[in-house]
This record gives structure tokens, sequence and C-alpha cells, in this order.
């Protein structure tokens, strides 16, 4: 009877706290199954506002985009092209002190081998190189002079011709040359040079000149046919030591002074005819040198040492020598630069040096100097040290009894780096770097090298905004994650989820 009691009436006492206790518990699993998607899509949010806006003092690791322009024509996939990125001053302060974090990714998220290396500015100088010519055959002419003609083999002469060379022992001369060159298809030589210029001026000084500069008609292919006209090829030499007395006594007693001159003709011996190319040297290579401003963080003036302390904050550049800008004049005063033998307690892996650094270490010693008084000028404000990298710098200026230097600014200068890869023109590339647990890699590099040392020109390339990422994640991967089609199709599935979750819950409680 009171079975059927708790079954007919729903509102009895008893059935009102079953019925309640019921109704808290699918209660509760509603709003936890509602908190729940609604903290996965607001923690998915956010994650991706983070990778599009990271905070400045995450130490990351990191991935950059790069970025050239391509060429004009379509390119195939198979072709490689040599391709340099320039590291920047966000690159240097998250990476290793060595750059052995740094990481290339191409678009599969696969390791991709470079070459760290010095940018540098090459200077180039003209260096003529000279070949024997073939066998020479002359026909000499009283009327229109010596002529000679020979052929340039391209297997000796490889390249273009900026000139020829004739190759004389004589001294004392000057000749008119003239140059022609028989090109296949012609019915006559072609002019290449008229009246060139060779002479030997050995009696009064040493200056001589046995080249025919081509200048405009040079050629890009010296292999061919040649002749060569010398006018006069005798030399006349009308010299005063040659000079003859003759004195003839008559029977009247009278004198007679003869005098006569001889003229000596030399023939114009060439002992052979040299092909020449001037070719572009690097003179010296020269490290291409960036300015980084230091921050000055605190001055303080020490008077039992006499010295005033200036600390600086860097970006982590490599530095090789530091720069004083001031507006004093008339100084000299002995410098030391030192660094944080340890980085302050709680500072993170390529975090600014914000907090104070109880210990130093001696880098570097100098002295700076500006004179301009009375005429005289002198100025060396270039401190210079080992390459460094380091959050934090230390300089003391020692004054003695001086007043000490004012209005005290500085820049950090040191070499450019750049990541030389090969690279298909339609590939896409990220720079990776800001995890100091990877190790230092070791690629094959000798492809790169040999193309740069022929004088290959990689094209240039710039790096993106930065992105965290996780190291065990692709790029690839991380593109995905970020795509705003595809955040999208992930709320609106969990907002659906959620309404078919609250309807079935609602039915349940009715």
């Amino acid at each position: 009877m009171t079975r059927r009691h708790y079954q007919v009436s729903r509102f009895g006492p008893h059935a009102r706290r079953v019925d309640s206790g019921l109704t808290s518990r699918r209660f509760g699993s509603v709003v936890w199954g509602v908190g729940l998607l609604v903290g996965f899509v607001v923690g998915l949010a956010t994650f991706a506002s983070a990778q599009d806006n990271p905070p400045p003092d995450a130490g990351g690791p990191w991935v950059r985009p790069l970025e050239w322009q391509t060429g004009d024509e379509p390119a195939d996939e198979a072709d490689e092209l040599l391709v340099a990125v320039s590291l920047d001053r966000e690159t240097h302060r998250w990476s290793r002190d060595d750059w052995g974090d740094l990481r290339l990714f191409d678009s599969s998220g696969r390791s991709v081998p470079y070459w760290l290396r010095p940018q540098t500015v090459d200077e180039h100088v003209l260096q003529r190189r000279a070949f024997s010519v073939g066998r020479l055959a002359a026909n000499p002419g009283p009327a229109e002079g010596l002529e000679i003609e020979f052929t340039i083999d391209e297997e000796r002469h490889v390249g273009p011709l900026h000139g020829l060379r004739i190759v004389s022992a004589l001294k004392d001369f000057e000749r008119q040359v003239s140059v022609w060159r028989w090109d296949d298809g012609e019915s006559d030589w072609q002019p290449l040079v008229s009246d060139a210029f060779l002479y030997d001026y050995s009696r009064y000084l040493d200056v001589r000149s046995l080249d025919i500069d081509l200048g405009e008609a040079s050629l890009a292919n010296a292999a061919g046919r040649y002749r060569v006209r010398i006018d006069r090829p005798d030399i006349d030499r009308e010299a005063t030591q040659w000079r003859e007395l003759t004195r003839d006594l008559g029977g009247d007693g009278r004198g007679e002074l003869t005098e006569r001159f001889r003229t000596d003709s030399t023939p114009f011996r060439i002992d052979r005819i040299e092909s020449l190319r001037d070719d572009r040297v690097i003179q010296r290579s020269q490290p291409v040198l960036d300015d980084y401003p230091l921050e000055v963080v605190q001055v303080q003036q020490d008077p039992d040492e006499k010295t005033t302390w200036v600390e600086l904050r860097s970006g982590r550049e490599p530095l090789t020598e530091i720069v004083l800008e001031t507006d004093d004049r008339n100084f000299s005063r002995a410098v030391r630069l030192s660094v944080p033998i340890l980085p302050a307690q709680g500072q993170r892996f390529g975090a600014n040096d914000s907090q104070p650094v109880g210990r130093w270490r001696e880098l570097a010693t100098g002295r700076w100097t500006r004179i301009d008084l009375a005429g005289v000028r002198q100025e060396k404000l270039k401190l210079p040290l080992a390459e460094t990298r380091a959050a934090a710098y230390r300089v003391g200026i020692m004054n003695g009894d001086s007043p000490p230097l004012e209005s005290l600014r500085f820049i950090g200068r040191g070499p450019r780096r750049e990541v030389v890869f090969l690279a298909s023109e339609q590939g896409n590339y990220r720079l990776g770097y800001g995890e100091p647990e990877r190790e230092q890699p070791e690629y094959d590099t000798a492809a790169i090298r040999a193309a740069l040392a022929a004088g290959a020109l990689p094209r240039q390339a710039t790096l993106g905004s930065a992105e965290l990422a996780l190291p065990t994640l692709s790029p690839s991967v991380w593109r995905w994650l970020q795509n705003p089609w595809l955040f999208g199709a992930v709320v609106l599935l969990l907002l659906v989820l959620l309404g078919g979750f609250l309807k079935q819950a609602a039915a349940r409680l009715n």
C-alpha cells in the first residue's frame, strides 16, 4: 500500500525529496559540462591570441616566416637557389650565445641545412691576366708596315678579350698599332682598334706601354683570328753619339771640317704576343657592421675611486666595439668595460637584464680621446673588444680629479650574421630559435660554400613576425592551429554540441 502511494502521489513529501535530489545532480552535470566547453573555447581563443600577440617577456621558442621576392618567370619546384636572411635584434635577444638553437624548417616541418656566416662586403680590383696566343704569321711590307696574323685558342684563353700585349725587349721607341678580327660569315677583316700607341722612353725615365686596350671593342669570346699591323717596323735611332767629325787640311793651309750624322735602323723585334683578360678579384673582405643603441640604465659617481660607472642594457647582440657619443670636448679618459659573471637571480634565458648585477668580469680596457684645440683635432671614441653577447655591460670611466663627462650615450657595433641555405623557389620556410636545450647541428654545407666561393649571390630574404611555438610541433601544424577558418569551425562544432547537450539535459529534467 505504501509503494502504490509513492507511485500515484508524485507530490508526496518523500517523492518531493527524491525528485529534488535528482534535479540537483542533473543540474550540476549541466553546469559542469557547460563550464568545460566554455573553458575549452576560451582557452583555445587565448592560445591563438597569444600566438599573434605574445607577451614581451616570453622566452620562446619562436618561429618566424621567411619572405623573399620570387622571380618573374615560373620556376620548377625542383629548382634550388641560394637564399640568405640576416639575423635581427629579436633573433639575437632570444637565441643561444653560439646560435646552436637556430633551425630552418620547410613547409613539411623538416630541418633544412644552413650555413651561418658573418656578412661581408668585398672590395674588388681588376687583375689583368695574360695568355700566349698561337703561332704567329708575319708579312713585312715597307708601305703598310708589319702585319702579324694569329689565332687565339679558346682552350688557352677562356672568357672575354680585353686587350693585346706586344712583348718586346727593345728600348726607346714609339709605334702605332692597329688590330682587326676576322668573324665567321664576314667577307673582310673587322677593325677593333685604330692607331694604338706603343712607346718606351727608357732614355729619359722608366715609362713603358706595350698593351693595346680594346675598350668598348672588348669581346665576350676571345677565340678567333686576329691581325695586328705595326707602322714603321724599323726603329730609326738618330743618336748624336754616332756623329762623325772629319778635318781636312789643304795645301793652302786652310782647314776644312766635315760633320756627318749616321742613322742606324734597328728592326722592331717582337718576342711574343699575349691576349689579355681583366678579372675582378677580391682584394679584401670587410665585415658588415650594424649599430645597436645601448640603453643607459644607471650612472653612478664613485668619489673614492674617482670613476664614473655606467650600467648599460643591450639585446644580446654580438658586439665587437662600443662607441661613446658625447658633447664634451678636450678629454682623454681611461676606460674599463665589464660584463656580468652570472645573470641576476631569477633571470631566464634571453630575458632583459633589468635586475641589478653584483659580480662583474673585466672584458676590455682602452682610452676615449677627443681633442679639438688650437688646430689640433684628435678623436678616438671606439673601444674594441672580443666579440661578446651579453644582456648587460658596465663601463668605468676614470676621471681622476677632472670633472666627469656629461651627456653620455653609447652605441654597440658588431658584425651582421646571415643564414645561407638552399631553397626551392616556391617553398615556405621558417626560422626557429629560443630553445637552449637544442644540440649544435652538424650540416653538410659543401655545396653552399662552393657556390659562394664561385661568386654566387644569394637572394636576400626577410624575417616576418615572431610567433610562439612548441618545439614538438612543426610549423605546418601551427599554421593549421592559427587558421581562422579552422578556429571558427571548432567553435561552431562546440556550440552545436553544447546546444544538443543542453536540450538533452532539459528533456531529462522535464
